[in-house]
């Protein structure tokens, strides 16, 4: 069992952790009021629960666990939902999510909002695959990437390349190799500290676990965490490595298709690579 220690360390005196779970914990019991009102509540409610379960993974517990997989696995239909809105333009839609209210509303002008991005389709992909929701992953792998270049927001090709080639892996297109190849070797050449240490570890990552190529998996894991966490720490937003959705997403995917994970992390826990609350 390889173990990875969190490096980054919270100050639960200064910043109690109760305070940390209070803001997502109140945004989320105003759903009934709030996701009706605007459409883009769909997103900034299930970016709640995402933050709700990083802040949790400090405080493992059954109760705990549970609380942030069922709230995961909300937000990744949320998500989902959010672009197939943008899909479906000026249609209008309705929306079921088990426990949140039943909303109709039209995609027009979500493109513009520049909230239809490819950083924003690979969380919600990979969200989705956290929680094994396949209706959702199917939907997004469906989504016309075309349309990520109508918005506002301007993404690197390396962003465009990694999209391309999570979609080719999801319909099992023959030249998935190949695309995933080309995709770390743009990503090496780019140099950034996002291309290396973000963006490469969940290439390298998804190489490990869906294809047989020489690599251990639990080696390329256990390093892509500690990677992941570095960047955040440099960047200010070290939440995000408090749960990385790719990289424990595909570690799951990994489980559940037969080979035992081998890495012990706060930063993966193993209820999510289990699937244990499903």
């Amino acid at each position: 069992m390889i173990k990875v220690a969190r490096a980054y360390q919270h100050d639960f005196e200064m910043f109690p952790i109760e305070d940390e779970l209070e803001s997502p914990r109140r945004r989320i019991s105003k759903i009934p009021q709030n996701i009706p009102r605007k459409r883009d509540n769909l997103l900034s409610i299930s970016g709640a629960f995402v933050t709700l379960a990083r802040w949790l993974a400090w405080l493992p517990s059954p109760e705990h666990d549970q609380e942030a997989f069922a709230g995961l696995q909300k937000a990744a239909k949320m998500q989902c939902a959010y672009f197939m809105l943008a899909q479906g333009g000026e249609q209008s839609q309705t929306i079921e999510i088990e426990g949140l209210p039943t909303v109709t509303w039209d995609g027009k002008d979500i493109l513009r909002t520049g909230f239809i991005n490819v950083t924003r389709w690979m969380d919600a992909y990979f969200l989705a695959m956290l929680v094994r929701d396949q209706a959702s992953m199917d939907k997004l792998a469906n989504f016309p990437v075309a349309l990520f270049r109508q918005g506002p927001t301007i993404s690197g090709e390396c962003s465009h390349m990694m999209v391309a080639t999570i979609v080719a892996w999801h319909h099992n297109q023959a030249d998935y190799p190949q695309k995933l190849i080309a995709t770390m070797q743009a990503i090496n050449a780019n140099g950034e500290d996002w291309a290396i240490e973000l963006a490469g570890g969940i290439m390298e990552t998804m190489m490990a676990a869906t294809t047989d190529m020489d690599v251990n998996f639990d080696e390329v894991l256990a390093k892509n965490l500690a990677l992941q966490e570095k960047y955040d720490m440099k960047n200010g937003i070290p939440i995000d490595a408090f749960l990385s959705l790719p990289l424990v997403a595909l570690a799951g995917l990994r489980h559940d298709n037969g080979h035992a994970v081998n890495v012990e992390s706060p930063m993966a826990p193993r209820f999510y690579i289990e699937g244990t609350y499903l």
